[in-house]
């Protein structure tokens, strides 16, 4: 919880840099005057940081509303030049986000296009803000706040579909889709029943009972990046999108059973298990001994058969490189 809430500072800051970003770019953008160079602020003083605190990228925070883009479209026929700089704004909150919080994530962005580079930060940053949603003190504090601030997202989402963005990240995300028409708002919407999935209370889930069960929440947390930037990467001669899509979810499989095995003290602290019941079952481990912590020859088998299911989706996902476009 200590670290969640460095984490909370983190990202509030980052909001608050976005936001000075957005501002200054809508006002480039209305302006007279030609577009400026835009600046960063003065460093903000410690009792306007303290106000800042647990104020998460959700649909609670959300940076000042930006020009839709049917606006961005009569811009761009009247004045081109307007328009480009509310664009590029927008795509450098989403470039320093994804710096800040994913750093080694960052790095690897680097190594595709540019225009590849600004759609995965577009995406990344909607993923994070989804994630922030259900974990930010809003979420924590009542629960029907939660259930309603996610209709709420997924009918901003469904907006971002239609055409009109409502901040300059949604603004990113809009642009994203519209450079790749195969990116689908399915993967979207089941992230963020996956995120919902942990979450305490009636929504979430803390216990599964089946492996089918688990892969469900490992499909909408993870395989669901996967298909979401797909289109993105895009696919090699004699290959299609749908032939690839199957590798893409089993390396989200993968890395998400991978991700259990390596938090299962971590997730005990916080009362939830995440193997399946069944297979604790077969191999003799008990509920009592995970929260425990208790490590015996039973419960290393069980993470072996888990390693080595999670293996086997690493196979499966291995079939899709050569499916990936070279660049």
């Amino acid at each position: 919880r200590l670290v969640n809430y460095d984490l909370q500072i983190m990202l509030a800051r980052a909001t608050f840099v976005a936001a000075v970003i957005s501002n200054a770019a809508v006002t480039a953008f209305h302006s007279s005057a030609p577009p400026a160079v835009l600046s960063f602020p003065r460093p903000v003083p410690p009792s306007a940081r303290r106000s800042q605190r647990g104020a998460p990228l959700s649909v609670a925070s959300a940076s000042p509303r930006t020009p839709t883009r049917s606006v961005l479209d009569e811009t761009k026929a009247a004045e081109p030049s307007r328009a480009v700089p509310v664009l590029e704004a927008a795509y450098a909150q989403c470039e320093q986000i994804t710096q800040i919080f994913a750093k080694t994530f960052y790095l690897g962005t680097k190594l595709m296009t540019e225009e590849q580079k600004k759609a995965v930060w577009a995406i990344y940053v909607w993923c994070r803000r989804t994630d922030d949603l259900v974990d930010g003190p809003r979420a924590l504090m009542n629960q029907a706040v939660l259930e309603a601030d996610l209709v709420a997202w997924e009918k901003r989402l469904e907006d971002v579909w239609a055409g009109d963005a409502a901040d300059s990240l949604d603004l990113a995300l809009l642009d994203t889709k519209n450079k790749y028409p195969t990116l689908d708002i399915e993967p979207f919407k089941d992230m963020i029943k996956g995120m919902a999935m942990d979450t305490p209370g009636d929504m979430g889930k803390d216990r599964y009972e089946t492996w089918e069960d688990l892969y469900v929440y490992c499909y909408r947390v993870a395989s669901t990046v996967g298909l979401m930037t797909l289109p993105v990467m895009g696919t090699a001669e004699g290959y299609t999108e749908e032939e690839a899509k199957g590798p893409a979810i089993a390396l989200g499989i993968g890395l998400q059973i991978t991700n259990i095995l390596r938090d299962v003290g971590e997730d005990a602290v916080r009362g939830r298990i995440y193997l399946p019941k069944e297979d604790m079952d077969r191999f003799g481990v008990t509920e009592q001994q995970i929260l425990n912590g208790k490590m015996d020859e039973n419960y290393k088998s069980l993470i072996k058969a888990l390693i080595q299911r999670a293996r086997d989706y690493y196979a499966e996902a291995d079939r899709g490189i050569p499916m990936l476009a070279p660049e």
